[in-house]
């Protein structure tokens, strides 16, 4: 039986809760992909989770996604109403290194971790061709 796009099975929704469990308490700068690409929910691999130590976790735009397109372009051409949440946690990740909530040196301290993890990520995908 194939479940709409809008309905996200149980074991799916494990899968994600256990991913973020463990990049939570992963060591700063651990990550992992949400899903994979082309699986059975619409958000599958779009998002990457890097942890930030102390249980934080921010979320970046998996690089690799940009190969199909990525959340951007099914933000402006595709359906966002399946990846609404993926995209909601991408911005709250921006918004927060851009606010007060943090200092300058935390926020530039995060950013790096993501921008390592970002080319882990591409880097890994082309050693793996």
């Amino acid at each position: 039986m194939t479940l709409p796009d809008s309905i996200i099975s149980t074991d799916a929704i494990i899968q994600r809760i256990k991913a973020r469990m463990e990049v939570e308490a992963g060591v700063p700068g651990t990550v992992r992909i949400i899903g994979e690409l082309g699986g059975f929910h619409p958000a599958d691999g779009l998002t990457a989770d890097v942890s930030m130590g102390g249980g934080a976790f921010m979320s970046m735009a998996n690089p690799i996604s940009f190969k199909n397109g990525g959340p951007e372009w099914i933000c402006r051409y595709g359906n966002v109403e399946g990846i609404r949440y993926a995209v909601a946690s991408l911005l709250a990740s921006y918004d927060y290194l851009l606010s007060e909530e943090i200092n300058m040196t935390e926020a530039v301290r995060r950013l790096r971790m993501m921008r390592a993890a970002r080319a882990a990520l591409i880097s890994q995908t082309e050693s793996s061709r």
